[in-house]
């Protein structure tokens, strides 16, 4: 499945440090529709998995890789997560997610920025405990400059 960037993703990946700044993840339930244009977490907040036992991740061991081999400016630059992100053990049934959603962590869900839409077949939280997505070693982000 294809990766979805928001609008106001490239700003907050692209006028901050990928290494330095705070990132978060969460996952949204099935009934979510992507949109482009929706910019903060309070965007999507209604839509977001509410079990008992869940919680949103702050990202780890993040990784800026940047291909040089086509010269400047550079083909790609790799944004990565080198750990797993796990979401909790939710213990209850009844929702089901079929996305995890990338933002930059900064304050408040009025002002944290929505950066990309990871899209997976959905899955009924309880049933997988505890929830973690793996990032690949092709990481979660390539931009070409």
């Amino acid at each position: 499945m294809t990766v979805s960037l928001y609008t106001s993703g490239l700003d907050a990946v692209g006028n901050g440090s990928w290494v330095a700044d705070t990132y978060g993840a969460l996952l949204v339930q099935s009934t979510y529709s992507f949109n482009p244009d929706h910019v903060h977490v309070s965007d999507i907040v209604a839509s977001e998995v509410t079990e008992s036992g869940y919680s949103r991740q702050t990202l780890t061991s993040k990784t800026r890789t940047v291909d040089l081999s086509g010269g400047s400016p550079p083909n790609i630059i790799l944004l990565g997560a080198a750990s797993p992100i796990t979401f909790g053990n939710p213990i209850t049934t009844g929702q089901t997610t079929n996305a995890m959603v990338l933002y930059k962590n900064a304050g408040s869900d009025a002002t944290r920025l929505l950066v990309a839409y990871f899209p997976f077949t959905a899955l009924d939280t309880a049933a997988i405990a505890p929830f973690t997505c793996i990032i690949g070693a092709t990481g979660l982000l390539s931009i070409a400059a």
